[in-house]
């Protein structure tokens, strides 16, 4: 994998996730550490317009339907900074209706209902597609670190399953057990 997409709240996940490729990196459990994607919701994207101005971290608003990475005022902000960085990767922010969006296409390709907070990280792929940030060919994985059933209510309201259905292609997934 050359990417993988990870939805950043106070940071402390994606500082953790990139500390743990490093060291399984080290370990000679992985060829090399992947490049990293830390995806904002735009209501909520501090860290987003830190990286992407070249100014300091500041605290901002907390405004989108995932509420899991609605944070304004991030624990850790530096280690979050910094990690993405060493992995040489990128910050995208993504829109609630790309969110709601991305849920169904997360169901419809891997049969995975994700709650919004997790969806936002298969947004930020296709965003960072859209932006040239990742090349339409090599893989990207999207961490989804909840189901949806935790959030179905805001989901139900947003309609994001008010699509045709498509068959899911299980040739397109991959599916990693958690353990393995």
């Amino acid at each position: 994998t050359d990417w993988v997409a990870l939805t950043v709240g106070d940071g402390c996940t994606i500082a953790g996730a990139v500390k743990g490729l490093e060291e399984a990196c080290r370990a000679g459990l992985i060829p090399r550490v992947p490049r990293v994607l830390g995806v904002q919701a735009e209501g909520a994207a501090p860290l987003v317009e830190a990286a992407n101005s070249g100014r300091p971290w500041q605290p901002g608003p907390a405004e989108t339907l995932a509420d899991s990475i609605s944070v304004g005022h991030a624990r850790n902000p530096h280690k979050a900074l910094d990690a993405v960085k060493r992995a040489k990767g990128a910050w995208v922010a993504v829109s609630d209706e790309a969110i709601l969006s991305a849920i169904a296409t997360t169901g419809v390709l891997s049969g995975v209902f994700a709650e919004p907070a997790a969806a936002a990280a298969t947004a930020g792929v296709r965003r960072a597609r859209e932006l040239g940030l990742i090349d339409q060919v090599p893989p990207a994985v999207s961490a989804l670190k909840r189901a949806g059933v935790r959030d179905h209510e805001r989901v139900r309201r947003g309609e994001a399953v008010d699509r045709p259905p498509r068959p899911v292609r299980l040739d397109a997934v991959e599916l990693v057990e958690h353990g393995q």
